[in-house]
């Protein structure tokens, strides 16, 4: 997940050249915190199904 949020943060990092990065760089950050808060409150509600983080890349 963290890789996946590194690359985004690359990413909206190169478009701020053309100022349409400065929009995303405030959602990456919620989508740093919130996703992480959401996967702990998902795991301590049933903790023997494994939580899947959308919007990342599965290399496997």
């Amino acid at each position: 997940f963290h890789f996946n949020v590194w690359l985004y943060g690359i990413i909206f990092g190169a478009l701020t050249f053309i100022l349409i990065g400065w929009l995303f760089l405030p959602l990456l950050f919620l989508f740093s915190w919130v996703l992480p808060i959401m996967a702990i409150l998902k795991i301590l509600g049933d903790p023997n199904v494994s939580y899947r983080y959308p919007f990342i890349f599965r290399v496997i």
